[in-house]
């Protein structure tokens, strides 16, 4: 069997990992991988505004002030981490609305709290702190 290689040119490649601690060395030389960009965590304001992006449209029962406290809570979070928690706190309150005809359709502070512990239990993150820890 004969294996044809031809010369890509304009090729971009792009990659992204929670781990960069663990990208083999040997893809870091020279004419492989050559930018590194490093994206840090967002600071508390950045945090509140990823949380407003996210929950803007949904049917908030939570107020401004509720939802900074989240911001506050989340340090050692990603954009990511916060858009799930914000999704999630929207999937409890539909979960619950359906049950209860009744009720109104509000995201509520008790859906982004069971958000939040689903959330941050996925991601090994220790009470303590509020840091996620990504090591098995």
């Amino acid at each position: 069997m004969t294996l044809y290689l031809e010369e890509l040119d304009q090729v971009i490649v792009v990659a992204a990992t929670n781990r960069p601690d663990l990208i083999d060395p040997g893809l870091l030389r020279p004419e492989r991988i050559d930018i590194k960009i490093s994206i840090g965590l967002p600071s508390r304001e950045e945090r509140l505004e990823i949380f407003r992006v996210h929950t803007k449209g949904m049917p908030m029962g939570l107020s401004e002030k509720e939802l900074g406290g989240y911001a506050g809570k989340s340090e050692g979070l990603s954009g990511a981490d916060i858009a799930a928690i914000c999704r999630e706190a929207a999937m409890n309150a539909l979960r619950r609305s359906k049950q209860n005809k009744k009720e109104e359709l509000l995201v509520r502070k008790r859906d982004f709290d069971t958000a939040f512990d689903e959330v941050c239990k996925s991601l090994k993150m220790p009470d303590k702190d509020n840091k996620p820890s990504y090591v098995s």
